[in-house]
């Protein structure tokens, strides 16, 4: 795990307001602008490969009729989506921490064991975090009292609960844009003022009748 060591990236952090908590620390996260971009493209990507499979089965079937080699759909999402941007191979993804250990934790000893201890959990437990986040462990007075194994246990919650809200937040992302692109855009609202519209009109013209 890399250091969170640009006091910008490190203030930036805190100030997206996105925690998890427990009884001796807090956990601020933020999900890096490449994370977020690597999600986009995914949710691009992901469009592409249904419009891409449909024009498969028209290319192969065309072929065949042609006596021509066919396209495999795989083949065809290699040439339209972007192939300058390799999302499967991200470069730098490896999540990144901060710590903040304020003066109320205790005086410098103090402080230090408890930082050494919190670089050592995360080490153990980096795995649990996705890829391209920024964490800020921050202590509470009480942790300086904590012992190692229940700060160990809580670095973990902490993180695993991470893990399960960026994943459900892109879950969510690429659900909306399934919906849009099966339902062509179509404004719901707008068809049921429409539906309305147009039985006031139906039932005006039986009353004229």
């Amino acid at each position: 795990m890399q250091r969170l060591t640009n006091h910008s990236a490190f203030v930036g952090v805190l100030r997206v307001r996105r925690r998890v908590g427990a009884d001796d620390i807090v956990v601020h996260y933020a999900l890096r602008p490449e994370g977020i971009m690597r999600s986009a493209q995914e949710l691009e990507a992901a469009g592409a490969g249904q419009a891409v499979s449909e024009s498969a089965a028209g290319v192969s079937g065309q072929a065949g009729a042609e006596g021509q080699a066919s396209v495999s759909g795989d083949q065809l999402h290699h040439l339209v989506v972007n192939p300058g941007v390799n999302i499967d191979k991200p470069t730098n993804s490896e999540a990144r921490m901060g710590l903040a250990v304020s003066k109320a934790v205790g005086h410098a000893v103090t402080r230090n064991l408890v930082k050494r201890r919190l670089r050592a959990i995360a080490r153990e437990y980096e795995s649990l975090l996705p890829a391209y986040i920024d964490v800020v462990i921050r202590a509470k007075p009480s942790a300086a009292t904590a012992n190692f194994a229940d700060l160990e246990q809580q670095v973990k919650r902490c993180f695993s609960k991470i893990a399960q809200r960026v994943e459900a937040a892109q879950a969510s992302e690429k659900a909306q844009g399934a919906g849009k692109q099966q339902g062509g855009g179509a404004d719901p609202a707008q068809a049921s003022a429409d539906s309305q519209v147009s039985g006031e009109h139906h039932a005006s013209d039986k009353a004229q009748q």
